[in-house]
């Protein structure tokens, strides 16, 4: 399945949750042809598994199954996490911390832990981002929002075959 095709299921799934109940087998029909999902809607939280990717949204979320432990999870309640083999992973977070305070957290942590900031930066006085590289293929991105209290981290980690020009890797 192509990974724009992951992106526009997450709607269909998302109406289909309050269709489907708790532990349902669906199939949701796309332009590229059926997608099984397994849907699971706890207290607050709903968990679905569309061949292989996982999402997991609410109020009780860990972190999705086989993410990089060399990727630093800032202090907070998980809302949303998403995993797709073979390609990343994606968690988003409120943390108590100010902006500023989880911008020099991942500028201090992402290094201790061998990844190589590529770039970093404060996009207005409410949004931050900081962007690490590891070897050639790997890169995590964090956004960081304190518009509206808490504070919102998103956490992105992916395989890319792409050169890393920063380090010349």
């Amino acid at each position: 399945m192509k990974k724009t095709s992951l992106y526009l299921l997450i709607p269909a799934i998302a109406a289909i949750l309050v269709v489907a109940g708790c532990g349902k087998k669906v199939t949701i029909k796309t332009q590229n042809g059926d997608v099984d999902a397994d849907i699971d809607v706890g207290t607050n939280s709903a968990n679905i598994n569309v061949n292989g990717s996982t999402l997991q949204t609410g109020d009780k979320i860990s972190l999705p199954t086989g993410f990089p432990s060399d990727v630093y999870v800032i202090d907070g309640t998980i809302k949303t996490a998403w995993s797709t083999p073979n390609l990343g992973y994606s968690v988003s977070l409120t943390t108590t911390k100010s902006m500023n305070e989880a911008k020099t957290l991942y500028e201090s942590k992402l290094p201790s832990d061998g990844w190589t900031i590529a770039s970093t930066g404060v996009y207005d006085q409410h949004s931050a981002v900081v962007t690490a590289q590891k070897g050639t293929t790997r890169t995590v991105t964090v956004t960081i929002s304190d518009a509206e209290s808490p504070t919102v981290v998103s956490i992105t980690a992916t395989e890319s075959t792409a050169t890393n020009t920063s380090t010349g890797e």
